[in-house]
Parts: structure tokens; sequence; C-alpha cells
């Protein structure tokens, strides 16, 4: 087996008289192609199932690890009958967080996704936005954890909604900001059209942030306080994060200008002769 080995690993050829080095690896592919059948055929039974067992099998789980009565039935087809429509992609789908994809995550046309990846947008920032998009966000209800609750306010499950705005810390984070940008009014609705649609309400005349980087700004903000709170265990006030979100729009504007060659400092003060 060494000699067989080196010469695949073309470390020595024929040194002791050997034979052809390609009946050796076929030999040996022949050899693995024996054992894999001879390991795979041992790892089923040639006993009929027995269908009863198999349905009693979901109500011996319990309530936590139970699929709905629809997917149970997809399940238990492909096992009774024989088929193997049982895959691995199948089985993550019916073991995934099921989420009204409808209500929360519309489709979003093409035209805007262009919009969004056109727009001067930080890539860290574009991650968050990205993610909250395709409901990737690590929250509770998301995430094999023991308890959904969300540890910042400590009175409701933390599903995407709530790990966004829903919780009061961080509507009030969003409340704050919203005001002084926008000429509408502070509503939910609104925000989830503009996070979710990237349909943007109006802003005031005097103000002079893009909005799509407003909103991931302030997503990239909440995100970092959210974790540092877990991780670190740094507080979760919303003034502290309302200033630090401030301060990323700020630095966020900055970069903007840069981007256009448009200098962030003002112009210095020019006396006329």
């Amino acid at each position: 087996m060494w000699h067989v080995l080196a010469l695949r690993a073309d470390i020595r050829w024929r040194e002791q008289s050997e034979i052809s080095a390609g009946y050796l690896k076929r030999t040996v592919a022949q050899r693995q192609t024996h054992a894999a059948v001879g390991f795979y055929s041992n790892l089923y039974s040639p006993e009929p199932i027995d269908s009863e067992a198999v349905e009693d099998l979901p109500s011996s789980l319990s309530e936590t690890l139970r699929l709905p009565d629809s997917d149970q039935r997809f399940l238990l087809y492909g096992i009774t009958d024989g088929s193997s429509i049982l895959t691995s992609k199948i089985y993550r789908q019916l073991c995934s967080p099921t989420v009204s994809s409808s209500s929360l995550y519309p489709f979003l046309p093409s035209i805007k996704w262009t919009e969004l990846w056109r727009s001067s947008l930080h890539p860290q920032r574009r991650n968050t936005w990205y993610r909250t998009l395709h409901n990737k966000l690590p929250c509770r209800s998301n995430l094999y954890m023991p308890s959904k609750i969300c540890l910042i306010c400590s009175g409701y499950e933390e599903t995407p909604l709530h790990f966004l705005f829903e919780c009061s810390q961080k509507l009030a984070v969003w409340s704050s900001l919203w005001d002084s940008q926008f000429e509408l009014p502070f509503l939910t609705y609104s925000l989830r059209c503009a996070i979710f649609l990237l349909e943007f309400p109006n802003c005031h005349s005097n103000t002079s942030t893009i909005l799509s980087i407003f909103f991931e700004t302030l997503l990239l903000a909440l995100w970092r306080n959210h974790w540092s709170f877990v991780f670190d265990g740094r507080p979760f006030p919303a003034n502290i994060v309302i200033a630090s979100a401030k301060q990323l729009l700020f630095i966020s504007l900055q970069e903007s200008l840069l981007s256009n060659r448009v200098s962030p400092l003002p112009l210095p003060h020019v006396q006329l002769p």
C-alpha cells in the first residue's frame, strides 16, 4: 500500500521493478469502490419498513421539535413509499424558522436592487442592510436559543422586526432621529417601507444626508450597540445609541462628500480688498 501511495504522490517511480502506476491506481480505485459498497449496504435494513412505527415517530418527539402536520405528511411520504425525496436541502427547509415572507419580506424589484447597489454605501453598513432584506439577521427567533425573549427590553420575543425597531429602546432611537430628517411624522409603516421596499419619505429642505446613507447608518449603529450589549455587557439606553448614530451619520456625510470630490471642511473666510 505504501508503494501505491508513493506512486500516486509522484514520490518514486518503479525503483524496485514495480508494476505500472496506472494498474495500481485502478486497483486502488476498485478496492475503494467495493469498500464503499459494503459500508453503505450495511446502513440499510433488508427488512420492510413498518409504516405504523414510522407514523408514530413524530408523536414521540418533544413539542419544540415537532413539525406542522403538512410537513410531517410530506416527510413521512418519502419513507413509507420507498421513494428518495427526502434530501438534505428539503430537511433544512423543513427545520428552518417559519417566517411569513409575504408580509415581512416583500418582493423587491430589480430596479430597487440596482438602486441599492449603486448607492455609495460602506461595505459594513451595506452588509447589515443586506442581511435585513434576506432575513439573515441573527435575532433570537432565528437562532437556536434556549429563550427567544429580547435581552434589552425583556418583554417580547426577539423577532426580526423587534430586532430592528419594535424594541422600545430601538424605537426611541428611530423616532428621535426621524423627526430631524423627514417632514412626515414617524410611523412604523413608513419605516418598514423604507427598509424593506426602499421607498423613502420626503426629507426636510435643509437636510444634506443621502436617504440611503441615513437608514444604513442607523442600522449599523443599532447593530453595533446591540452586540456590544450582548457580548460586552454595555448598557443600551436610547440616548447613548442616538449619540453613536449621530457620530456615524457625521462620518458618513464626510465620506459621501469626499467620494464626490467635495471638501467636507468649510471654505475659509476671504476678505476682499
